[in-house]
């Protein structure tokens, strides 16, 4: 991560990271690569994934759900909030280091995507990013989500922007 202070710092490697950085396309692809991974890690491991939570709301902005036990926590970024949410929990997320994966069931624009997998850096958090833009009006979302007790790299799922 970098921030202003070391950007001034050191501007060439500023410069560096920034042409390396995606574009919105390139975002995009990452996270659909990402989201077809989820389809695939599913079905492999299938006898291993356990149910942890359905849930559905109603989007039209870019928000974050943290999930940590039996709790979701949201998070709102920007335009509207979110509505008419409702969650069942089938079991709580482990306080371990284990891999979230989504079984969308229905959305709009990006769909939703761990941004951030539970360990104990986080508190056991896995952190899920909402995004209807560049959609307009409220549409219904409704999703699962599973763990596997696997690390992510086991899995191929390490987080892109993170490397």
């Amino acid at each position: 991560q970098v921030n202003i202070s070391d950007a001034l710092k050191d501007v060439e490697k500023a410069e560096e990271l920034l042409a390396d950085a995606p574009n919105d396309d390139g975002i995009k692809k990452m996270i659909d690569d990402q989201q077809a991974k989820y389809i695939d890690v599913l079905e492999k491991y299938k006898e291993e994934a356990v149910k942890i939570v359905y849930w559905q709301g109603r989007i039209d902005g870019r928000d974050l759900l943290k999930v940590k036990g039996n709790k979701i926590e949201i998070e709102h970024l920007r335009y509207d909030p979110i509505l008419e949410t409702s969650e069942d929990f089938s079991t709580p997320l482990p306080a371990k280091d284990y891999t979230v994966v989504v079984k969308e069931i229905q959305s709009r624009s990006f769909g939703p995507f761990v941004l951030e997998q539970p360990s104990k850096n986080n508190d056991y958090t896995a952190t899920l990013y909402l995004s209807d833009f560049p959609k307009h009006g409220y549409s219904w979302w409704k999703f699962e989500l599973y763990y596997i007790p696997r690390q992510p790299e086991e899995l191929g799922l390490t987080v892109p922007w993170r490397n």
